[in-house]
């Protein structure tokens, strides 16, 4: 069993974990819309990704590709729930997130300060 302060650390884990995932979408985002003024396509394009994603992870034959796919961590929020706490899918996860916010804001400077006036 787990105590009451571990279970409200564990609860504390996977919002901040799941913090780490929403900002590597906002910054999916972001670089998007440094490239448009419309944010319904911006909407679209994350919306999609993520689709494809989901789409992509289900296919066997694609299996070579679940390492670049954001989506493919997002089942290891639910190992917060066992018992001992396995950290790989979390810790996993939590590099990829961090390699799509460090692209998006790659990209993101790379724009702004190549934009015309």
């Amino acid at each position: 069993t787990v105590g009451v302060g571990e279970a409200l650390g564990r609860v504390a884990l996977v919002v901040v974990w799941a913090v780490g995932q929403l900002a590597a979408i906002a910054a999916v985002a972001l670089a998007v819309s440094a490239y448009t003024e419309h944010p319904l396509v911006v909407m679209a394009s994350v919306l999609g990704t993520l689709i494809v994603f989901g789409v992509l992870s289900a296919i066997p034959a694609l299996d070579w590709l679940q390492p670049l796919l954001l989506t493919s961590g997002w089942g290891a929020g639910a190992d917060v729930l066992r018992d001992p706490l396995p950290t790989d899918g979390l810790v996993t996860s939590t590099v990829r997130a961090l390699c799509y916010v460090a692209v998006g804001g790659g990209v993101v400077v790379t724009r702004m300060l190549t934009r015309d006036a």
